[in-house]
């Protein structure tokens, strides 16, 4: 008597990942978009791709080589992409991270959390894995990621990302530079054109001086509705919506005013500490000599 075992291949389900906790952050995209930085590491000791995409898929390796082809559908936030990579490792565990194809205007234009659905499809040596799904939430553009904590109980600091809100192509800025050419307090911006400190203080006073004449009040608006014991992030209020409101806190006015400084060549630095920040800027090209200035309470001081 013969006993005949048919095999059947285990069929690996396709399962999304992420390290923030099934949470997007258009700020730490955009920030990286057009950098090989990576701000989010990923947790995986074995991964394929691009981490930069901060959403992943957890598959095991048939064997030495193996190719895969992942499908990932569209959304309002990026558009379908295929992205085939090669696991050289046989039987261990990866993490493939697909190219996402961003819709940047899409990013930068969600103004509030939005949940959607991440769909994708994997094939592994031509055979199919099966569709995984997962609902992720994109967070507005106006939540800065601070820090997250892996699985491992590790905190790591993403704080950086507040330069991300550094803008100093905005159109704005133009009219801003015409009112305080306007004052006469300087006659142009040169930046570090002749390299002397106090053609640099006087740009940076004459900046100072016409948001103070703009009537900016202090608001200390910085919780989002987002809670978790994974992620952590602060409300920022983008150049654009800081001038439109008239309203700054220590954050929102350091990013505007480090923004304005940008655009006139000068180097800004932020300065954090605990529960507050300020700009710092260099007052020569070599930056040796550095200075500082409070933005918070512009609003409220009468020159």
């Amino acid at each position: 008597m013969w006993l005949i075992r048919r095999y059947e291949p285990f069929r690996t389900p396709v399962e999304v990942v992420d390290d923030l906790g099934g949470n997007i952050f258009p700020s730490a995209i955009l920030s990286v978009a057009t950098t090989d930085t990576i701000v989010i590491t990923p947790s995986a000791n074995l991964y394929v791709g691009n981490p930069k995409s901060l959403i992943g898929i957890r598959v095991k390796s048939r064997r030495r080589n193996s190719r895969i082809r992942v499908v990932v559908e569209e959304t309002r936030f990026f558009a379908q992409s295929v992205s085939e990579f090669i696991l050289k490792e046989p039987w261990n565990e990866y993490i493939v991270f697909p190219d996402i194809i961003w819709k940047y205007e899409a990013l930068i234009h969600n103004e509030q959390p939005s949940p959607f659905n991440f769909s994708v499809k994997a094939e592994m040596n031509d055979r199919d894995l099966g569709q995984g799904l997962r609902i992720l939430s994109m967070r507005s553009i106006h939540e800065c990621l601070l820090g997250y904590v892996t699985a491992d109980d590790e905190f790591h600091d993403t704080s950086v990302l507040f330069a991300a809100y550094v803008n100093e192509d905005n159109p704005a800025i133009d009219q801003i530079l015409r009112e305080a050419l306007n004052t006469r307090l300087v006659n142009r911006f040169m930046g570090y054109q002749n390299n002397n400190e106090e053609a640099i203080q006087r740009q940076v006073y004459a900046l100072w001086y016409v948001l103070q004449q703009r009537n900016f009040r202090y608001s200390s608006i910085s919780n989002t509705s987002f809670s978790s014991n994974v992620v952590y992030s602060q409300r920022v209020r983008t150049f654009g919506t800081a001038l439109e409101a008239s309203q700054i806190n220590c954050v929102d006015g350091s990013l505007l005013f480090a923004s304005l400084l940008r655009a006139v060549n000068i180097d800004p630095v932020l300065i954090r500490i605990p529960g507050h920040m300020f700009v710092g800027y260099y007052t020569d090209i070599g930056h040796t000599k550095l200075r500082f200035i409070e933005t918070t309470m512009n609003g409220d001081v009468y020159l």
